[in-house]
């Protein structure tokens, strides 16, 4: 229990759901959802949220515009006290996506019912009367329950839910790859994509390039990578934007015109992608999630699972498990799309000229249940490919990957595309020359 010296307090979060909901209408309903004014432990951030929820009652339709909470606060004399104009609009600065705003608001509610809990506790030691003990178990079930006992009751909420449904824009993020996204129709909020496939067959080169796509349609990605450095992940990127081969980079065999010609492309190009690396030997929930809302993202990428910190757990199967359900319940809280690399069994390497499937997923069927749709890589032989019905190889230094969906929650499924893989540059791209088609999955 948090020491009543030091109260549990999430300043941070309280200053982006101000942001949020100075952003957003629907950001701001959603906050108010879980939160009163007396969550609030800033005296600044309390007064500010209770002006914006007199304001909504006041105008429900209209979202608390800075300008307008600004006057409000003036004209009730609190403008100077919550730090004037300025502190308003650093905390309205300080998000850039309202993806989040849900999760924001969950931390400051459980940091609240800690405090609660505390002042609780201590009044519950001096009197130990029936009605001390309930409302100290209260606020502790409360606290279980943050985040999960919300229901939507048709009888007063299923009007402005649909209501709801009928505004809100598409907010579909896709991969960049014409076949991957005519399969999956893009990806969700909270949705988990896994990739998985063996040593060797590319599932880097798959997420690096579709890292890179989301990043230069705008979205805010962040890359995570447990087997290597943020600067080997660049490096593995750089050949993609350059053109000049893979090979090069790593034997340091750059002539003066190719550096050149790297200097200006991370200058003039890269530079300007909402793309960050977060490289770590291994990787717990903690830090994933840290980092993706330290990052403001809205998708990020795990290479890979196999290579993460596990939950303590009687055994590699539950451990699994456990940091699947944490994964996919962080991405429903905030919104964020997941992109797991997962390491597929080694048995395949004995079955060369079998397909894989999804009980070739290396350590749990969790990692199926959890996932919203499931790709497997798979480099076919060339005598297996040969079968395909108008099958035309690929143009020199490429070979074709099959790219399986095993699993789709959102539609599809069972199906097989194709992308050439060009050796040199480590790099996917569409294979046109073969058109999608029914997969066997036995």
């Amino acid at each position: 229990m948090v020491d009543e010296a030091i109260p549990a307090q999430a300043i941070d979060a309280e200053r982006a759901c101000i942001g949020a909901m100075l952003i957003s209408l629907h950001a701001a309903r959603r906050i108010r959802i879980h939160l009163d004014p007396g969550d609030f432990y800033g005296g600044a951030n309390r007064k500010i949220f209770d002006a914006m929820c007199t304001l909504m009652d006041d105008e429900p339709r209209d979202a608390p515009d800075i300008i307008v909470i600004i006057e409000r606060l003036r004209a009730q004399g609190d403008l100077g006290e919550v730090g004037g104009p300025l502190y308003l609009t650093r905390c309205q600065e300080s998000v850039t996506t309202t993806d989040h705003a849900e999760y924001y608001a969950k931390l400051v509610r459980r940091a609240s019912l800690d405090r609660q809990i505390n002042k609780q506790l201590h009044k519950t030691n001096a009197d130990k009367s029936p009605e001390n003990v309930r409302a100290l178990g209260d606020l502790i079930f409360a606290l279980q329950g943050v985040g999960g006992l919300r229901m939507l009751d048709f009888q007063t909420d299923i009007v402005q839910a649909v209501e709801q449904i009928i505004a809100e824009k598409s907010d579909l993020i896709h991969t960049g790859f014409f076949e991957v996204d005519a399969l999956l129709g893009g990806l969700e909020p909270g949705d988990v994509l896994v990739v998985g496939g063996r040593t060797g067959v590319g599932k880097t080169a798959f997420m690096t390039r579709m890292a890179l796509n989301t990043a230069m349609h705008g979205e805010q990605s962040v890359y995570m990578t447990t087997e290597m450095r943020d600067t080997s992940i660049v490096q593995r990127i750089l050949p993609q934007a350059t053109g000049i081969p893979a090979i090069r980079y790593r034997q340091k065999r750059l002539t003066s015109r190719e550096k050149e010609l790297v200097r200006g492309v991370a200058k003039n190009d890269m530079s300007r992608l909402p793309l960050k690396i977060f490289g770590r030997s291994r990787l717990s929930i903690r830090e994933i999630s840290s980092a993706t809302i330290s990052a403001q993202a809205r998708i990020i990428y795990i290479d890979y699972l196999q290579r993460c910190t596990l939950p303590r757990a009687e055994s590699r199967a539950y451990q699994i498990e456990e940091f699947m359900v944490q994964l996919k319940s962080f991405g429903v809280d905030t919104g964020t799309r997941i992109v797991l690399g997962v390491q597929l069994d080694r048995g395949m390497d004995r079955e060369p000229n079998r397909p894989p499937q999804l009980s070739d997923l290396r350590g749990s069927g969790a990692i199926e249940h959890e996932a919203d749709a499931v790709i497997l890589l798979w480099e076919p032989p060339a005598e297996v490919l040969a079968k395909r019905p108008g099958y035309i190889p690929p143009t020199a230094g490429h070979v074709t990957a099959e790219l399986r969906l095993a699993k789709n929650r959102n539609g599809l499924a069972k199906v097989a595309a194709y992308l050439a893989l060009n050796k040199e540059l480590v790099k996917f791209c569409e294979h046109t020359q073969i058109a999608r088609e029914e997969a066997s999955f036995v």
